[in-house]
């Protein structure tokens, strides 16, 4: 998923080293969402307080924005942004797929 097993020379041929060191600046990030994800859903699931319900929709808010800021970044700052977002399929479906809005009608 990640491009992390291409050397930076390649990167940079390709055009792609400022969207990778994007992806680095993220990573910490990326993971923390990662692994809120889960615990997260089933705290939305199984907490049935109004109060604890609105918590669960921030923390999924929270969790979105981090994976929808690395797609805007990263295609961003690539010299091709639709290359960038070609090879990228899994980030922009989670990204595109998953805003909490889709959990809020639920």
């Amino acid at each position: 998923m990640h491009d992390t097993a291409q050397p930076l020379t390649v990167l940079a041929a390709s055009g792609d080293a400022r969207a990778h060191r994007m992806r680095a600046r993220f990573r910490l990030a990326i993971l923390a969402a990662w692994i809120a994800v889960l615990p997260v859903l089933l705290y939305d699931v199984w907490i049935v307080d109004p109060l604890h319900d609105a918590l669960a929709m921030v923390l999924n808010v929270a969790i979105w924005l981090v994976f929808t800021a690395e797609v805007i970044a990263c295609a961003a700052v690539s010299v091709d942004p639709w290359g960038w977002l070609r090879r990228h399929p899994i980030e922009l479906a989670i990204a595109l797929a998953t805003p909490p809005i889709l959990l809020a009608t639920g």
